[in-house]
Order: C-alpha cells, then sequence, then structure tokens
C-alpha cells in the first residue's frame, strides 16, 4: 500500500528557511525543473537523493520520509540512508 504525498511541505519548509528553490536543485545534481517536480510532488525523491535533500531541509531522513511516504516502518532503511549520506559533504 502506497501512502500519498503531501504536497506543499517541502515549499513550506525552504520559505521557513529562508533558502531559494533552486539551492534544492544544486544539492541533488538535477535541473530545477526536476527539483519543482519534487516540490510540487510530480517526481519521486530517489534514494541517492535523500542525504542531500536532508541536509539542505535540515530535517533527518527519516522526517523526509514520513512526509513523502507517511510509513514509520523505513526505520531500517532510514538508518541505511543515513549511514549511506554520512560520506557526503
Amino acid at each position: 500500500m502506497r501512502a500519498e504525498f503531501q504536497t506543499g511541505w517541502i515549499e513550506e519548509r525552504l520559505r521557513a528557511l529562508g533558502k531559494p528553490k533552486n539551492g534544492l536543485a544544486k544539492v541533488i545534481g538535477q535541473s530545477e525543473a526536476r527539483a519543482t517536480g519534487i516540490i510540487k510532488g510530480t517526481r519521486q525523491i530517489k534514494a541517492r537523493e535523500l542525504p542531500a535533500i536532508s541536509r539542505y531541509l535540515e530535517l533527518s531522513v527519516s522526517e523526509i520520509l514520513k512526509h513523502c511516504c507517511g510509513d514509520p516502518g523505513y526505520e531500517q532503511t532510514t538508518t541505511d540512508l543515513a549511514q549511506a549520506g554520512e560520506g557526503d559533504a
């Protein structure tokens, strides 16, 4: 069963942090159009993008997964992804 993606939360977070949308594109190494797709919920966040998005939004990977998936069953995946992203700076 797939949970609904919560739209608008990334844009709200960026606004709260005073960070530009195009900065998200830069940290994930994608075009602004692809980052806009993530923000609008029309493009899924890729697993490899989670650590960079987590740092940029100043949220844990777990918190991002809750917004994207709404499933607390991602705890192990979250730990694995967080550890995988430790070397990314």
